[in-house]
């Protein structure tokens, strides 16, 4: 329907077009030049295309303040509650603003997941030396030990 709207209008926009842009391309175009009446009569009939539009096509379009609320509860249910992130999404005005929003979060959130998986395995590689240092000493204690108690040896006492 979007790109119905864009044809017929020929509002020179790409195929991937979402509703906000073609608004915005309207308003421009509106701005642009004055011929008052039938251009807003056209205007008018424009908007309320685009409202049924809207109203028949609701599943299929997500307002920009739908979008950020899924977006802050997927941070929520993720674990990301940074009030850094918060504050940039509270900001965020449009649909591209959003997509380079989640991008930049899923970024750093990613990098630090690495960072973590690396010190991990660092630790993890420590561990293992000391568990092999630790059993290396033990079977040396008990070489030591049964070396010191074999038999035919004396026990030394002391005399009182």
């Amino acid at each position: 329907m979007i790109t119905k709207i864009v044809n017929e209008l020929k509002l020179d926009l790409n195929d991937e077009v979402n509703l906000e842009q073609v608004l915005e391309k309207i308003k421009e175009l509106i701005t642009d030049k004055t011929p008052e009446t039938s251009l807003r009569q056209q205007i008018e009939e424009k908007s309320k295309e685009i409202n049924n539009l809207k109203k028949q096509n609701k599943e299929n379009y997500l307002s920009k303040e739908t979008a950020k609320r899924r977006t802050k509860k997927l941070l929520k249910v993720s674990g990301i509650e940074n009030s850094i992130y918060q504050k940039k999404l509270a900001q965020i005005s449009s649909f591209h603003e959003l997509e380079a929003f989640s991008q930049e979060v899923i970024k750093k959130e990613f990098g630090k997941i690495r960072n973590q998986k690396k010190e991990v395995e660092n630790l993890n590689i420590i561990l293992w030396v000391l568990f092999a240092s630790s059993i290396l000493i033990i079977i040396l204690l008990i070489i030591k030990i049964k070396r010191s108690k074999l038999p035919g040896q004396k026990k030394i006492t002391k005399a009182k």
